[in-house]
């Protein structure tokens, strides 16, 4: 094109947005029910067969003479033999075609580019519906790792939805490949069409594993001076990795320290265990006390023993509740690495008497000196003056002296026990 006005050779014309083609009429093809020069319809409503109209716009010729053809890309199209009516019946489909029509104005010309026009195509597209993403490999950790996001890989013209169960509606999480759980279980992932309302793909299981730690329970032992000792994991597991770099369910140790032991499952998860191994405590006893029906064992320093009263059965407690009598006391270390024992006479004494002719408290009187061969026991006010005295085994005191009842106080006693110590003590006379 030229610009023939003034302003000289050249194209002086400023051109955009023009098409070009060839001289003729426009064509249109429609069909019934669907405003478009296309349909997109889902696989699984094929097949279909449509009933396509071509109508001219008589804007160049008079007489109309139509060639349909059909194309499987849209680039390469070939005559539909016999079709040369203003109408065509497409045969079922089931996959994608485009059609259009050729029009002249002689059917000589119809092979002459230059002398026919085409309509524009119209697309049947047939949605396919989609395979199953693809796995890209279940997932697995450790207890307390951070979760990890499960995923597949779809085509490039599609989305992915996440659910809870391999059919239903639970969705979980739309439009992502990468999907996170809250917990372990198996998830399933579909693949749909972007754009379309049609069926999904079917849907693949991706699972998330969580594998639970070995579970340890840390120790606090105790060795003895210039002894061994032998530490235990405790658990059966596939692996053991000590901080000494041994790597046996059991060591053998001869000196105090904290000792470390990594325990491996068979998924490869592990934890740690903790053992501390103290110098054995030193076993002594400071004092025995009688209270009431309690015998308690004082130790000498401070520290965790064991106690026994038989010498078989031993007990964290330093408290026993036995009546009257004489006991061998029996401690020892949590290592077993010393045994003492002592012999103890427990006796029972009253906190107060109430002599009032009851039957209850009215008398002191101390259970366990029948064990003894002979003991004493004497009875003094709060000024260090002998109320009463006498064999213990039989001893008794109502809370008179020269047949005159002693007004409520304390008063002291005090035990003589032949090859045992002495002991002194203070209970109330109560008067009601």
């Amino acid at each position: 094109m030229y610009n023939n006005s003034d302003g000289g050779c050249g194209n002086d014309l400023a051109i955009d947005d023009i098409i070009f083609r060839s001289c003729g009429d426009l064509t249109e093809i429609s069909t019934p029910s669907i405003d478009a020069s296309e349909l997109n319809l889902c696989e699984e409503n094929a097949p279909i067969s449509l009933e396509l109209t071509a109508t001219p716009d008589f804007s160049s010729y008079d007489e109309h003479y139509f060639q349909w053809q059909e194309s499987i890309d849209k680039e390469d199209w070939n005559d539909i033999p016999g079709e040369t009516t203003d109408e065509y019946t497409t045969p079922s489909l089931s996959s994608s075609r485009y059609y259009r029509v050729k029009v002249a104005e002689d059917p000589v010309n119809l092979a002459n580019n230059l002398c026919s026009t085409v309509s524009e195509a119209f697309s049947v597209n047939i949605i396919k519906t989609p395979k199953a993403p693809v796995s890209n490999g279940d997932k697995s950790i450790c207890e307390g790792e951070e979760i990890p996001s499960l995923s597949v890989e779809k085509e490039e013209d599609e989305t992915v939805n996440w659910y809870a169960s391999e059919t239903g509606a639970d969705l979980l999480l739309k439009n992502s490949e990468y999907f996170i759980p809250e917990t372990p279980g198996v998830y399933y992932a579909e693949a749909v069409k972007t754009g379309f309302e049609c069926a999904a793909s079917e849907r693949t299981a991706v699972e998330l594993k969580i594998y639970e730690l070995p579970v340890a329970k840390d120790e606090k032992l105790q060795i003895c001076e210039e002894g061994e000792l032998e530490l235990d994991a405790g658990v059966d597991v596939s692996a053991y990795l000590w901080s000494t770099g041994e790597t046996t369910r059991k060591i053998s140790i001869n000196s105090p320290g904290i000792f470390k032991v990594e325990l491996i499952n068979s998924h490869g998860c592990s934890t740690i265990k903790n053992i501390e191994v103290a110098p054995v405590d030193i076993v002594g006893i400071e004092n025995i006390i009688s209270e009431e029906k309690k015998l308690i064992i004082k130790p000498l320093v401070d520290g965790v023993f064991e106690y026994s009263i038989n010498g078989n059965n031993f007990q964290d407690s330093n408290e026993f509740n036995v009546s009257g009598g004489v006991y061998t006391i029996y401690m020892r270390d949590k290592a077993g690495c010393k045994t003492i024992s002592q012999d103890f006479p427990h006796l029972v004494f009253p906190k107060f008497i109430t002599p009032n002719g009851d039957g209850y408290n009215d008398v002191f009187r101390v259970k366990g000196l029948e064990f003894f061969n002979k003991s004493r026991i004497s009875i003094y006010n709060q000024y260090g003056k002998l109320l009463k005295s006498g064999d213990g085994k039989n001893f008794s005191w109502g809370g008179k002296r020269g047949g005159r009842e002693l007004p409520s106080t304390d008063y002291w006693y005090e035990i003589k026990i032949e090859n045992f110590p002495g002991q002194k003590g203070h209970f109330s006379l109560i008067r009601q």
